[in-house]
């Protein structure tokens, strides 16, 4: 529940939860996580490479709004529910990919694609994430429409209450030269009880290597043989798609359904070696254009 400066309280279980981070090279934060929606697991993904057991990992997600401050540099931002919308994520379970496991030579070496949008409209939440491995096959895949809690709404609990679907598509529009998306349209369905378009145009910029993913130093499972705390930061615009610690990224975007109704949320992609269905080769090189 904590680490270094930084700490996780439970104010209500599975509803509402504080994150604290004590000043630390010129950042502090005191934010709060209130839910407006119930948990929902993704499906289980599972990849094996010959007997070998690479992946097996499940994941919660929740949207939600925060309330608190931020600051940065001496710059102080206040956080309203009115303003700052956003989302949990919670997984746990086995990986190699990716990690301080996985060295340069690993036989449990493996390519992989994910992509991931959660998005809020004025009346309703969309959940969309799909594994595939190198060949397009899905090793974990859901879509799902996840109403608003209502005043005495249970939390969890209430999958009857999620509309769900594994059909669907990405058609990932990728920038020149890299594997990032410039624009991305949705299909789910219309088989089953989901039938949504949606347009997809990303407008921000989030570096996942700011949480561990292939970062240098900080990659997950990497031991600094004791408490270990350290900062970074980017400019955006310097930072190279090109290079493997920069592929993975979340990008804050702008949706726009069939039906006209706006909302906001993120598109999470990481694209690494090779996938049929794109076109993408071995490595982190962009298709031929």
């Amino acid at each position: 529940m904590a680490a270094g400066p930084l700490r996780l309280e439970i104010v209500e279980p599975m509803r509402v939860l504080r994150v604290v981070l004590e000043e630390h090279e010129g950042m502090s934060a005191d934010l709060t996580f209130t839910a407006v929606t119930q948990h929902i697991e993704d499906s289980r993904m599972r990849r094996e490479k010959g007997a070998t057991l690479i992946s097996e990992r499940l994941r919660t997600v929740q949207f939600g709004e925060w309330s608190g401050t931020l600051t940065v540099n001496g710059e102080t931002i206040e956080c309203t529910p009115d303003d700052w919308w956003g989302f949990r994520d919670r997984s746990w379970g086995s990986r190699s990919t990716g990690t301080a496991a996985e060295g340069p030579s690993s036989a449990h070496s493996s390519s992989i694609y994910f992509a991931w949008t959660l998005l809020r409209f004025p009346d309703e939440c969309l959940l969309v994430a799909v594994n595939e491995d190198a060949e397009g096959m899905s090793e974990a895949r859901v879509a799902a429409v996840l109403p608003f809690l209502e005043t005495g709404d249970p939390a969890y609990g209430e999958e009857g209450r999620i509309i769900k679907s594994d059909e669907f598509t990405f058609d990932i529009n990728y920038a020149p030269d890299t594997r990032r998306a410039r624009c991305i349209s949705l299909e789910v369905g219309p088989r089953g009880r989901i039938s949504r378009k949606i347009e997809i145009e990303p407008v921000g910029q989030f570096q996942m290597q700011g949480l561990g993913y292939y970062h240098p130093r900080w990659k997950h499972g990497t031991d600094h043989g004791g408490l270990a705390v350290g900062a970074e930061s980017w400019i955006l615009a310097d930072v190279d798609p090109s290079l493997k610690e920069n592929v993975h990224a979340q990008q804050i975007s702008r949706a726009i359904r069939s039906d006209g109704a706006v909302g906001v949320g993120l598109f999470e992609h990481v694209a690494i070696g090779p996938h049929a269905p794109s076109g993408l080769p071995e490595g982190i090189a962009p298709r031929d254009q």
